[in-house]
């Protein structure tokens, strides 16, 4: 392994985003004495040197508000995406020597032409094919689903070499959407270094916590259900994360629970330490990070398969069937009902996040490439 290209739509060193991860890669790089070039959409680790280009991140956040704001309905990030396509390739026409490419984004023609000068290319797939809720049974809410996989999402996994996944269920998907063939190896995502304060009494309210998007895919929908059957008195909900314009009508419908609060999108630390038992029973994701973050600050998590996550189902934490809001009730009065049982798996979580420093990605990372 000569030289190494790192190539993410995305910002560097910023926020916890696939940017930030290919920031830890290229440090990973670094130490190991490896050459490494990158290409990114911006770049806030000023001890790296990245190519970006004039526009920076201007052009994806302006598509990003016209569709939060304007015409939620139609996605234009697919065009922000091809714009960067675009620089991409002129960017590696410029280039040379290197022989392993790392893609962060489905980037058909820079994949193309990188592989026609001899590299080989992986390329991270950090979400699962949105093809997969076509699998699933009943009548099942997901939102925005989509009957096939884009083009050029389709094009750039046929011409990768490797696919670096986050977590079997990603896989799973990838083999629906037809997939089945391709190469791959899974990298878990890491969990962030939390040093924990001494939390609330344990005669306080039973709090229970959800991060993230507040919209359909994220089964918020069967957590206000699920929320509602369990009829808990001295117990809190907490929404965590901006609310769709989707999933309102479902949310007005519960509004005459005191104990359900929607914060927006704030700061989650606060909430995390000051939780229970963290709530995520999404209908798709990769490997969600907050779930993630939720075993890090030690919080027994309730989540699906789906969520691609790394919890231990009666260790640290319970896996639920998917838009199922009978059998999440119940392991929601489980843990609102058992203290021992929450501390018990409170010191799994921790336990368990510790398993999986953001070192140990960049390091499994560099370890694929070798």
């Amino acid at each position: 392994m000569k030289r190494v290209l790192l190539v993410v739509h995305s910002d560097i060193g910023r926020g916890n985003t696939i940017g930030f991860r290919f920031g830890l890669i290229a440090h990973a790089l670094e130490k190991r004495g490896i050459s490494c070039d990158i290409i990114a959409r911006a770049n806030y680790d000023h001890t790296l040197s990245v190519t970006t280009p004039w526009y920076r991140n201007v052009v994806v956040r302006f598509f990003n508000a016209l569709r939060i704001y304007l015409f939620p309905r139609c996605d234009l990030v697919p065009y922000a995406v091809k714009v960067f396509d675009r620089f991409v390739v002129h960017q590696l026409r410029r280039m040379s020597g290197y022989t392993t490419v790392h893609f962060g984004e489905f980037l058909p023609r820079s994949i193309a032409y990188a592989k026609s000068q001899g590299a080989r290319v992986y390329l991270d797939v950090p979400m699962g094919d949105g093809t997969y809720v076509e699998s699933l049974p009943g009548d099942i809410r997901v939102g925005k689903a989509r009957s096939e996989t884009p083009a050029h999402m389709t094009r750039a996994i046929a011409a990768a070499d490797v696919l670096l996944l986050p977590s079997l269920f990603v896989k799973k998907t990838l083999d629906y959407a037809g997939f089945s063939e391709k190469k791959f190896i899974v990298v878990p995502f890491g969990s962030p270094s939390v040093e924990l304060k001494e939390k609330k009494n344990s005669t306080d309210k039973v709090t229970f916590l959800f991060v993230g998007s507040v919209n359909q895919r994220k089964g918020v929908e069967y957590l206000l259900e699920a929320w509602e059957k369990a009829d808990l008195k001295d117990a809190n909900l907490i929404f965590c994360g901006r609310v769709y314009a989707e999933i309102k009508p479902v949310i007005r419908k519960f509004q005459r629970y005191s104990n359900i609060s929607f914060v927006g999108f704030v700061d989650p630390k606060p909430y995390y330490m000051q939780a229970d038992v963290f709530v995520f029973p999404t209908l798709l994701e990769g490997s969600a990070k907050a779930v993630y973050e939720a075993l890090a600050y030690g919080l027994p998590v309730i989540t699906t398969e789906h969520a691609g996550s790394v919890v231990e189902d009666g260790i640290s934490g319970c896996i639920v069937p998917v838009a199922d809001p009978d059998i999440l009730a119940k392991k929601i009065l489980l843990l609102y009902n058992d203290v021992n049982k929450r501390k018990d798996m409170s010191v799994a979580a921790r336990k368990r996040a510790m398993e999986f420093p953001w070192e140990r990605y960049a390091d499994s990372v560099l370890d694929v490439y070798v």
